[in-house]
């Protein structure tokens, strides 16, 4: 296994990764996908933050903006005098759907504001993950009221929290964070590892906002709560339509969803099969009708075991 484990890192770095984690018994290894430039200057990062911590934005946007990324931001808790709430609201949604990522800037003054609330709960529904960067002020998140997907069915989120840093390589690491799925990259060393060269992160990205909405409005899963939302295309994938095992089976190979394969061999999560109508945005990245994507689901939730965050993982 050590010499197959070593094999894999060896084509890692051939493939330009940068980064792999082993876990203490070998037996696992973490690929991630790098944030270079040249692959993620169309990606667009929506900085959450109270208007006392602008300065702070600033700088992070910066940050972000020297790896690579495109970075939005808004004075979230501030109306101009003539904005209503509803107005105020519907500005901050959409200036959060447009973007790819939400990162969250948490600090003792953002901790209750109302619309960092609502920019987080929009994001955790269309994105599936949020990333947290939080402030020397706070110690703990308990202090942040994260969305309580255990009281209705809802679409869920990964969390990941990384504390702020002046430190030169920080971000490196936040832009790792952000486009490296908490679930994505382990794999057993029997699999070609990730390579961000072999995925369009951007069209992935307007594909699962697409799906994710798409499913608020399917009555059948509003008893359901959706663990994760993986759209494909089957031209691509060169399987024969509706065969779920070799999807599924695809993406534990190539996005090393090695935790998703356990899961459903022990029956905590179910997947199904959706698909919907291209819209005249989804045409620009693809020339089918129609967007499939494999749905990860559970009936029962438990926070406790189920919410978990991730602590500064990469």
């Amino acid at each position: 296994m050590r010499s197959e484990l070593q094999r894999v890192v060896r084509e890692a770095v051939k493939h330009g990764m940068k980064s792999c984690t082993l876990t203490p018994d070998g037996r696992t290894v973490r690929i991630h996908l790098e944030p270079e430039e040249e692959h993620i200057r169309g990606l667009t990062v929506f900085l959450a933050h109270a208007t006392a911590d602008r300065a702070w934005a600033d700088q992070v946007a910066a940050d972000l903006r020297g790896v690579g990324y495109q970075v939005t931001y808004l004075p979230v808790d501030a109306e101009a005098p003539a904005e209503s709430r509803q107005s105020t609201a519907a500005r901050l949604v959409s200036a959060v759907t447009a973007a790819d990522y939400l990162c969250l800037l948490f600090s003792e003054r953002s901790a209750s504001r109302e619309w960092i609330s609502l920019e987080f709960a929009v994001a955790a529904r269309l994105f599936g993950q949020v990333f947290m960067i939080r402030h020397e002020s706070v110690k703990t998140i308990d202090d942040f009221d994260l969305p309580r997907f255990a009281l209705k069915a809802m679409l869920t989120a990964r969390y990941g929290i990384l504390d702020y840093s002046e430190d030169p390589g920080w971000a490196l690491k936040a832009g790792r964070m952000l486009i490296n799925h908490p679930e994505e990259g382990v794999t057993d060393g029997s699999f070609r590892p990730l390579s961000i060269r072999e995925r369009d992160l951007k069209r992935e990205s307007e594909y699962r906002k697409a799906a994710r909405a798409f499913l608020d409005e399917v009555p059948e899963y509003r008893e359901r709560h959706v663990v994760d939302v993986l759209p494909f295309s089957w031209r691509e994938l060169g399987f024969e339509v509706g065969d779920l095992r070799s999807v599924f089976n695809w993406f534990v190979r190539s996005h090393g969803r090695m935790n998703m394969l356990v899961q459903a061999a022990h029956r905590r999560i179910e997947a199904s099969l959706i698909n919907f109508p291209t819209t005249e945005e989804l045409r620009a990245w693809t020339g089918e009708p129609l967007i499939f994507a494999l749905v990860l689901w559970k009936r029962d939730w438990d926070p406790a075991r189920d919410e978990k965050i991730n602590h500064g993982w990469i």
